[in-house]
């Protein structure tokens, strides 16, 4: 909803009463944005940064005594500034003795439900268009495509995609190869370990072609144009699932074991499992596991 400019923290606010319900640094009650994004400084220095509101006030026979607990009290001019000006907003706040409810905001601050939720998004984007076109495959485990399905979106935690949320790596490098960077794309797929995996996959399941794909994206979509039998579309997409997963499972294993299974063995569970995913979870007749093996059970 965010790619079609729909930002729910923004529309969702809470109305105030006695402060219960709502966060006093990170729900937006004061102004149209929060006091985090207000009051930058002086966030930084409140030991409680998900406290209540109520949490942050005293009850007195002059009335209401707005107090902290601090790492540091402010000291540079720019946060006693800032401090200065959080408590005159808060001076002119009237709380009351009720309790706080949540808003659909710029809606006449009606209350919040799921059907003021579904008519104001109704407005602003087609409620009923396909969210994206992946398939999500039943003969498949669910974790595998589920994990499928994070990768394509570049959703899975990856030396470089952890550097960008902030987590402190000291390398991005490819752990299982050492020459490139550990994308999504490149450790299920480009990397010469993954790659290894893929072209004997493809042998295996008979996937003619000489493109040579470079990302997740394209390894399914050579599956989607093989001009073969639903049922046999159906099973190698399940197996692509499944090898993607043993290639995640593996670099793990690599990263906090030491340890890096041949190529060989990840084929040989990748064919194992498959086989079982075969007989347990579909009704599809497989005559033995040999014939699953060379996979000629479906021409």
């Amino acid at each position: 909803m965010e790619k079609r400019g729909i930002t729910l923290s923004r529309k969702l606010r809470s109305k105030v009463g006695k402060g219960d319900k709502t966060s006093f640094w990170t729900d937006a009650w004061l102004g149209e944005t929060t006091l985090r994004e207000q009051f930058p400084l002086i966030y930084q220095l409140v030991k409680e940064k998900k406290a209540k509101i109520q949490n942050y006030y005293k009850l007195s026979r002059n009335g209401r005594i707005w107090d902290w607990a601090w790492k540091r009290v402010p000291c540079t001019d720019e946060e006693r500034q800032q401090m200065e000006d959080l408590k005159e907003r808060l001076m002119q706040f009237q709380l009351s003795d009720d309790p706080d409810v949540w808003m659909w905001g710029n809606e006449g601050d009606q209350n919040f439900t799921v059907k003021s939720v579904r008519n104001s998004l109704a407005n602003q984007l087609n409620i009923n268009e396909v969210a994206e076109d992946f398939q999500w495959n039943k003969w498949a485990a669910n974790k595998c495509c589920l994990f499928v399905w994070r990768a394509l979106q570049g959703r899975i935690p990856t030396a470089t995609q952890l550097r960008g949320r902030g987590v402190q790596i000291p390398s991005v490098i490819c752990k299982l190869c050492g020459r490139a960077d550990e994308t999504p794309n490149h450790l299920l797929v480009s990397c010469c370990h993954a790659n290894s995996v893929w072209e004997q996959i493809r042998s295996w399941v008979k996937i003619t072609g000489t493109r040579k794909p470079e990302t997740l994206k394209e390894v399914i979509e050579d599956i989607n144009v093989c001009q073969w039998p639903k049922v046999k579309k159906k099973a190698v997409h399940a197996i692509v699932m499944l090898t993607a997963w043993v290639i995640w499972k593996n670099r793990n294993a690599k990263i906090f074991k030491d340890r890096c299974d041949a190529v060989y063995k990840l084929i040989e569970e990748i064919k194992g499992e498959s086989y079982q995913w075969m007989r347990q979870r579909t009704k599809v007749q497989i005559e033995s596991w040999e014939e699953w093996k060379l996979f000629t059970w479906c021409k």
